[in-house]
């Protein structure tokens, strides 16, 4: 790993070089939603996505897509309201209910979220330029996942899954990937949606216990 990446310990630090990266029009922040609030957990939690869903018209610098709906700067939609949804199921323990009131966004202060291309996109990612730009970038990506340090990563596609588990050094397991739909699919309902994400979770304790 490039010796300056290496010896950041925040993802300020980290974010200041990855902005000033060639083919950074504009550089869409993400990480935890509140950093205090993460690390009491003794669950820890990170989403990845694959990019922001933002026009060069609608950037603001330092803008945080998920942090803003948290904060109410933001409207919430189906991405929003499916991370809600995994993240109440998590820290209830209940994946019977969809829990998705619009005022309980606070609860995702409790988690951290990220997405691979920090340039941002458009409503349909292209797999080829996303590949790309985690092999460009892969040392920033791994600095990243390694700041937030989560126990558990959900990696929203098949693609996120395979480029993060192609970046993530796993020591005893840990962390954990499971792969879901993307949050912004909106082609089966929230029910299925959760029961899809509580099957991947089971499937991480049926491997557990395989290999103790």
């Amino acid at each position: 790993m490039d010796k300056d990446i290496e010896k950041f310990t925040t993802l300020e630090e980290l974010f200041n070089k990855w902005r000033t990266e060639k083919g950074h029009e504009f550089f869409c922040k993400d990480g935890f939603i509140d950093e205090d609030t993460f690390k009491k957990q003794e669950k820890k939690i990170l989403f990845i996505a694959k990019e922001s869903n933002i026009s060069v018209d609608d950037y603001k610098e330092d803008y945080y897509w998920l942090q803003s709906v948290v904060h109410g700067d933001s409207v919430p939609k189906i991405s929003s309201r499916r991370i809600l949804i995994m993240t109440n199921a998590l820290f209830s323990d209940d994946f019977d209910t969809v829990k998705k009131d619009p005022k309980g966004y606070n609860i995702l202060e409790k988690i951290a979220y990220m997405n691979i291309n920090k340039c941002g996109g458009g409503s349909r990612s292209k797999d080829n330029e996303l590949e790309e730009y985690a092999k460009t970038y892969k040392e920033y990506i791994e600095k990243e996942i390694n700041i937030i340090n989560p126990d558990l990563i959900v990696c929203g596609s098949s693609i996120v899954h395979n480029i993060v588990g192609g970046i993530v050094e796993r020591k005893n397991d840990r962390p954990y990937l499971v792969e879901v739909y993307h949050p912004s699919y909106y082609r089966i309902s929230d029910k299925e949606y959760l029961k899809r994400f509580y099957n991947e979770l089971k499937n991480i304790q049926k491997n557990k216990q395989r290999h103790n």
